[in-house]
């Protein structure tokens, strides 16, 4: 009996498995970790930039993908991970990896907010794959390391955002309107002056991103729920550069 159970795991197909991160060495020494595995096929390397470059069925070869989220170069957004993971939700109809996300920044409840929103199943630590043997179970049976992924309410309220906020939507917005370097531009102290058409492109700016963003005022006495510009300068820049991180 034992010698037919063997042969039938060994029949199994391999697990075929994706790593995407902006650090070479990374995805070297991960890569070659799952190689020297049993039933483990490492069948993508890329950095995050390539990964939004590829084909529609280029995942359609990919069981697991591991994905590291941050690049700090990568521009308005830097968490572009969180663009992969929705291209690769995005392909209807066609076969869905496991999508586990490896980061450093796995205690920023915006980020955990993105991913949920993006399509990840799964949320780690870098810390949870320093050894070979965490490596091969985040890769085969995430959901047997899986810890809590979910963002903290209290620190998302703090923002005006709740768990049912869109701020991936919300960047997207702004950036497809042209306004990317606007808010660039307000964070780092401009405000309304990098506005070009003056106060009515602002509200109608204010009014979009929080519709669309789900955000809501948080300072208390305003005449109405629309929150502040500042507010929003504020709620953009957390998005696109991370540190909504909980409390310890």
């Amino acid at each position: 009996m034992g010698q037919w159970q063997d042969a039938a795991v060994d029949a199994r197909p391999p697990r075929r498995i994706a790593l995407v991160d902006d650090d070479e060495w990374v995805r070297r020494g991960r890569g070659q970790a799952l190689a020297e595995l049993a039933g483990i096929e490492v069948v993508l390397s890329v950095t995050l930039v390539d990964a939004l470059r590829l084909a529609v069925d280029a995942w359609d070869a990919v069981d697991t993908a591991l994905i590291d989220a941050h690049d700090p170069d990568a521009g308005f957004d830097e968490f572009p991970g969180v663009r992969v993971v929705e291209r690769i939700r995005a392909r209807a109809g066609r076969p869905q990896p496991v999508i586990v996300v490896i980061t450093g920044h796995v205690l920023d409840d915006m980020l955990r907010l993105r991913m949920a929103e993006a399509g990840a199943d799964f949320l780690f630590g870098h810390a949870h794959v320093r050894t070979v043997e965490r490596l091969h179970a985040v890769a085969t049976d995430p959901a047997s390391m899986a810890e809590d992924a979910a963002p903290d309410p209290g620190a998302l309220e703090e923002l005006g955002l709740t768990t049912a906020s869109h701020p991936n939507a919300a960047l997207q917005w702004v950036e497809e309107a042209g306004l990317a370097e606007v808010f660039v531009t307000a964070a780092e102290g401009e405000s309304q002056k990098v506005l070009p058409t003056g106060r009515r492109q602002l509200q109608r700016s204010r009014q979009r991103v929080s519709d669309i963003g789900g955000i809501r005022r948080t300072a208390a006495g305003q005449r109405t729920s629309l929150p502040e510009w500042q507010q929003i300068v504020d709620v953009i820049t957390t998005i696109r550069r991370g540190r909504g991180a909980r409390k310890s």
